[in-house]
């Protein structure tokens, strides 16, 4: 009889192992699987990174031939202001000269008579 009770002891702390394993492998497997869809989330992530890096690449280049643009047209909008200044002020050189060409037409045409 005492082996009886020995056997029926030794089979519960068996049966009590053997559901401890059972639960650490359901935890287990629960946790493969959300490690599993983070991976793939992870994934995801990574390639929406890997795009987000090429059109920043991509935006990047487009914002230094922009900028290398704007610099020529500064540079030409400055030619072109100094070119604009420079006949403004031919313009008002000549409009004088001729202003003085007709007043000493003028008085040459008014002290001859």
């Amino acid at each position: 009889m005492e082996e009886h009770v020995d056997l029926r002891r030794q089979v519960k702390l068996l049966e009590r192992a053997n559901t401890e394993h059972v639960q650490r492998a359901i935890e287990h497997e629960q946790a493969a699987t959300r490690a599993h869809a983070l991976r793939a989330q992870l994934d995801i992530y990574k390639k929406q990174v890997t795009d987000l890096n090429e059109k920043l690449d991509a935006e990047i280049t487009k914002a230094d031939k922009l900028e290398i643009e704007n610099k020529k047209l500064s540079s030409s909008a400055a030619s072109l202001q100094r070119e604009r200044d420079t006949l403004l002020h031919e313009r008002e050189t000549l409009r004088e000269t001729v202003d003085e060409l007709r007043y000493s037409t003028i008085t040459t045409g008014a002290s001859e008579d």
